[in-house]
């Protein structure tokens, strides 16, 4: 597996705005163009789709509900960078959220304000719509060459509602296949989660698993909001402290983004060999 410098992730980390500082013709975002602009990316060669879904919900004192969306939108880029033909969709800021709603997600406790929670049914719906549309609109435009996006990928930073995910990239592959494009799942969320795990268990400090997720959380938006805009870095335990740092963030993005791109080049690789 690629491992990426952390190094070199400074140049990208400062924030999501920062990490979007792109020339128009440059960006890998759908929305920093123009209809005719999409279609000619598309045209030329710009024809895998990233879905990237991100979650506004409690994170307990210290970290900021929009942490996902925050983090996701790195990762997004930074995936996509990699990958080479890729257009990334907007992220979406809403996701399941029953563990926070039900007050049993350890780090948000009793307090669950900012919390936005989508019914699997209704994330699944919004999902397909999203993709159908994006794909539908790129094929019915005038001046369009090829048949359009070949390949989606469908992936979530949050790691609640990874079922509904993977299920809709079934669906919609089982309906697009037919017609030259595969859409896949990336398990980003989980992938990166249990490599964080993995980590912090070899620190030997016996952290349990519920502290795992806030020790995760703070450190990856303090790698990507050095002006800790989002982070309450006063309401963080003591005792972990010197673990949320900002190059454990790094290394905690580095996880999702290598695996990200790693499944996502097999998917290519796989679509190129089974596409009609």
């Amino acid at each position: 597996m690629k491992i990426f410098a952390v190094a070199s992730f400074g140049l990208v980390l400062c924030a999501p705005t920062v990490a979007r500082a792109q020339t128009p013709s440059k960006s890998v975002w759908i929305q920093d163009y123009t209809a005719p602009e999409v279609v000619a990316k598309v045209s030329g060669g710009m024809t895998t789709l990233l879905y990237v879904g991100g979650a506004t919900h409690a994170d307990g004192p210290a970290v900021a509900v929009g942490k996902h969306v925050r983090v996701a939108t790195v990762i997004a880029q930074r995936i996509a960078e990699e990958v080479g033909n890729a257009l990334v969709l907007p992220i979406n800021p809403y996701a399941e959220q029953i563990q926070q709603m039900a007050h049993t997600a350890p780090q948000s406790g009793p307090v669950v304000g900012g919390t936005i929670h989508l019914m699997p049914e209704t994330h699944a719906l919004l999902m397909k719509d999203v993709v159908n549309s994006a794909i539908l609109a790129v094929r019915g435009s005038e001046g369009l060459v090829g048949t359009g996006f070949k390949n989606v990928m469908l992936m979530g930073d949050h790691t609640q509602g990874q079922d509904t995910i993977r299920r809709v990239a079934s669906d919609l592959d089982r309906e697009w296949k037919p017609k030259g494009v595969r859409v896949f799942y990336i398990d980003e969320g989980n992938a990166g989660k249990n490599q964080m795990e993995e980590y912090l268990d070899k620190l030997n400090r016996n952290i349990t698993k519920a502290r795992m997720t806030g020790i995760d959380d703070a450190a990856e938006l303090m790698a990507v909001d050095p002006d800790h805009k989002w982070l309450r870095v006063e309401n963080l335990p003591p005792a972990e402290r010197d673990i949320i740092t900002p190059q454990a963030g790094k290394l905690f993005l580095d996880f999702k983004i290598n695996s990200a791109v790693q499944q996502i080049r097999k998917a290519l690789a796989e679509g190129a060999t089974k596409t009609p």
